[in-house]
């Protein structure tokens, strides 16, 4: 062994030749002949410095849109800067924070009411039922008596609303054995400000512009300075409160129809007067809450699109009717003073 072992010692490559030199045996135990076979330099690459450059500025722009995404994606209140709902601020004191509720005690909903199934009244008394309005917008007037109705339900169609006397139809409960299943409701918006083009806005700039042309005192003194200022189409305060009420009047009167496993689908129109009409309704019926409770479906109001709730954009004919002549042969009449 020992003498097979030396005669196959390696021989070195000599200085001046680069790379590998390859030790041949064959596998029948042969020897090395001496001949050396030289191989080949392996030589790296060169790198690319483009394609390098290219491949950085990839991963860059991939890196910084990633973060853009994530970074648009989280909502508002993630960071400290920005408001409140539904998480808790870090910079409001916790005394004034509202949502989310964080020691609301014991809380249970009771059995919904249900006033139009069970209320009874005689209509001997009352011809028409008609709820409470806490809200008071009469104004003492003198000359007015105990048994006159307030000014502001004597201004026709710009008075605000006010439940019907019954146009003579009297009300009864329902009869024994009938049971309410469902209801429709249909509303109006709430009582808001006039359009630009109204008779009202048109009388206020008639006297605002008149008003260096005519001498009043007493009480149409103040018409002397007197300006037009009021707002246009959107709901008054008044309109919000109409709406916030009807909805808790449904609540006492139809609540236990209502599935709380379900949403309501409440539609409105994209008018801002009808829209807040809409929110302000389901404020009332479910509380601020009713996202959970409740979806507002919103319809374009506009001429070209279907929407059965604004049916003068639907009908063609209602710009040719004429309401003016009955009205102005109305003035001539009864207006002559």
């Amino acid at each position: 062994m020992a003498a097979s072992s030396a005669s196959r010692e390696t021989k070195h490559a000599p200085s001046d030749v680069s790379g590998y030199l390859f030790l041949y045996q064959d596998e029948g135990g042969g020897y090395d002949d001496g001949q050396r076979t030289s191989v080949p330099a392996v030589v790296p690459r060169r790198p690319n410095r483009g394609l390098r450059n290219m491949t950085l500025l990839i991963s860059t722009v991939a890196i910084i849109f990633l973060a853009s995404n994530i970074y648009l994606g989280l909502p508002p209140y993630a960071f400290s800067d920005f408001g409140s709902c539904p998480c808790q601020p870090s910079r409001v004191p916790q005394y004034f924070q509202t949502s989310p509720e964080l020691w609301p005690g014991a809380t249970a909903t009771g059995k919904p009411a249900f006033m139009a199934q069970t209320r009874a009244f005689e209509p001997i008394d009352a011809a028409t039922f008609v709820p409470n309005d806490p809200l008071q917008t009469s104004i003492p007037i003198e000359g007015m008596t105990e048994g006159n109705k307030s000014i502001f339900k004597m201004m026709g169609h710009l008075s605000p609303y006010s439940p019907s006397p019954g146009f003579g139809v009297d009300e009864y409960p329902i009869p024994e054995g009938a049971e309410i299943v469902q209801i429709q409701m249909l509303s109006r918006h709430g009582a808001r400000y006039p359009n630009p083009d109204s008779d009202v806005a048109e009388l206020g700039g008639r006297i605002a512009n008149a008003s260096g042309k005519f001498n009043t005192k007493g009480p149409l003194g103040f018409l002397m300075d007197w300006k037009y200022e009021l707002g246009q189409d959107i709901l008054v305060p008044k309109g919000r409160q109409e709406l916030f009420d009807s909805g808790v009047l449904h609540s006492y009167m139809y609540g236990r129809l209502y599935n709380p496993h379900s949403k309501l689908i409440v539609r409105t129109t994209t008018r801002d007067r009808m829209l807040k009409s809409a929110e302000n309704w389901v404020a009332g019926l479910f509380g601020l809450g009713w996202t959970n409770n409740a979806t507002i479906e919103v319809i374009i109001e506009a001429v070209g699109f279907n929407n059965s709730l604004a049916g003068d954009l639907n009908c063609p004919n209602t710009a040719k009717a004429d309401y003016k002549s009955p009205v102005e042969a109305w003035v001539e009449i009864y207006l002559q003073d």
